[in-house]
């Protein structure tokens, strides 16, 4: 894609945000990250999937599964 920058490591940050911004659906909390803003490294993706793995509702729905199986 033209409007788009893709990096050695993987990542992708939009070079033009005119257009994304033009739309109607626009939310600044939800809008692309730019890179220079981007500062979780794997220690914060972990503790976020702990975090929503190890909770009661997943224990809850785990067990109703594993009882209808």
């Amino acid at each position: 894609m033209l409007n788009e920058r893709r990096l050695a490591d993987g990542r992708v940050e939009l070079v033009d945000l005119t257009r994304v911004e033009a739309s109607p659906l626009y939310n600044h909390d939800l809008a692309p990250v730019p890179l220079s803003r981007r500062n979780w490294s794997t220690y914060n993706y972990a503790a976020l999937w702990v975090s929503m793995a190890h909770c009661i509702p997943t224990y809850m729905l785990a067990s109703d599964c594993s009882r209808r199986a």
